[in-house]
């Protein structure tokens, strides 16, 4: 797709399979979701997709949302 111009632009790498596919809500999330991500975010942690935002989302979500990390790290 052009969006990684060369195997050497890759700085982290971590393949795992993970058991479960979906993540599960609890009563606590609406409320430290924000809390959560303002923290990672100070941190210069950017998250996407269904796992790293803790949410029910697509593949093309998960892509959108890898292309909107990607632009803040730029």
């Amino acid at each position: 797709m052009g969006v990684i111009a060369s195997k050497k632009d890759i700085v982290v790498r971590l393949p795992l399979v993970l058991k479960d596919a979906y993540v599960i809500y609890d009563r606590e999330r609406e409320e430290v979701m924000p809390k959560i991500m303002r923290t990672l975010n100070a941190l210069g942690i950017y998250t996407a997709g269904r796992w790293g935002n803790w949410e029910y989302s697509s593949m093309e979500d998960a892509i959108i949302e890898g292309f909107e990390a990607a632009e803040l790290v730029k």
